[in-house]
């Protein structure tokens, strides 16, 4: 499982699917993960559709440099723009402690 911090869930406008970016722990390096399959609230983890996990390690703002590398993939995607939907992840993880 891939630890994540600084992380973010957003959602196109275009479809609806939903994307999970963060830093990975180590290097540091920016992280776009998704579309998102399914989410676990009690162990903060996420599956994304081809199969990876990932483990988001803190709650709070998503990195400068994640949002940086989410708005070039939108660009080189065609992809018209986002909401973020963070909260609703944040609120289960919440409820689960």
């Amino acid at each position: 499982m891939t630890p994540l911090r600084e992380w973010a869930v957003l959602q196109l406008k275009s479809d609806d699917r939903r994307f999970l970016i963060g830093l990975r722990s180590s290097p540091r390096l920016p992280e776009i993960a998704g579309p998102i399959q399914s989410f676990n609230p009690k162990a903060r983890a996420f599956r994304t559709a081809d199969g990876q996990d990932f483990e988001v390690l803190d709650l709070g703002l998503v990195s400068v440099d994640a949002r940086r590398a989410w708005r070039h993939w939108c660009r080189e995607n065609g992809e018209p723009g986002f909401t973020e939907v963070t909260e609703e992840y944040e609120d289960a993880i919440n409820a689960e402690r």
